[in-house]
């Protein structure tokens, strides 16, 4: 968007309490609509819909009590259901880019970009027109309609680049996120992606996230093996992961 002087605007979006508010309703609309046989679904909404909770209230065990909607976290089949729940978001956005309603950020003449899915981290992008701006606003009522979950406006983002006024107007009054600058960049799956290079004031965070695991080591009692084995298999690994996503600045590695 920065190199090529595309006008668009990106939305990171933010599902509040994501696995807690998923209708069950809509898994069995959905499985149905995706071909699963009957049994298999009655499986698996029996996995979900049959559970039961007691809470401790001042010591004592309230009666056993059901939930109505959610996931439980935890259980290994709910990180699989809240992907098919974001596919159903998934599909109305393609869909509404092949009747011409969406149609993204290009990023050449034959490919444009309209969204990035990952479980619940949202990431949908657009050329910012009027038109477009109220059909995404649309297909995002509907799918809180639909599923039952909320956008955490508070903690959603959005990033506009060489749009007219109108419709940065229209833009932040349907979506009252938080406005970030291009340059500023945006956190998406805990990675700052950003349009300029790297400084140091950007990886202090990696820092800080190395400092935090060596206060949790620093109240055992281990020999120097598992010192050698925590640092290799813990410390290393992390700022080489990053490494494998941007060039940190030697600066950095040098505190590290």
């Amino acid at each position: 968007m920065k190199t090529k002087n595309l006008r668009g605007a990106v939305l990171k979006i933010d599902l509040s309490k994501a696995y807690d508010k998923v209708s069950w309703l809509y898994i069995r609309m959905l499985l149905t609509h995706l071909g699963f046989g009957i049994d298999f679904i009655r499986w698996i909404m029996s996995c979900i819909s049959t559970v039961s909770f007691s809470v401790l209230i001042n010591g004592a065990a309230s009666p056993f009590f059901h939930d109505e909607r959610g996931l439980r976290q935890g259980c290994p089949l709910s990180p699989l259901l809240l992907l098919l729940v974001a596919e159903g978001l998934s599909r109305v956005i393609k869909n509404a880019k092949n009747l011409g309603s969406l149609v993204g950020i290009h990023i050449t003449r034959e490919l444009s970009l309209t969204h990035l899915l990952f479980v619940d981290d949202v990431l949908i992008f657009c050329s910012g027109s009027i038109r477009e701006t109220q059909t995404l606003h649309e297909i995002l009522v509907l799918f809180s309609k639909a599923t039952g979950m909320d956008i955490n406006v508070g903690k959603s983002t959005i990033t506009t680049h060489l749009l007219r006024a109108r419709e940065r107007e229209v833009l932040g009054r349907l979506f009252p996120f938080s406005p970030l600058r291009l340059d500023e960049g945006l956190s998406y799956l805990g990675f700052q992606l950003k349009p300029n290079k790297y400084l140091k004031n950007d990886w202090y965070w990696l820092l800080v996230r190395l400092e935090n695991q060596l206060k949790l080591w620093s109240h055992k009692w281990l020999s120097r093996a598992g010192c050698l084995v925590l640092v290799k298999a813990v410390l290393e690994a992390i700022p080489v992961y990053w490494m494998s996503l941007a060039w940190i600045p030697k600066g950095t590695l040098d505190m590290a």
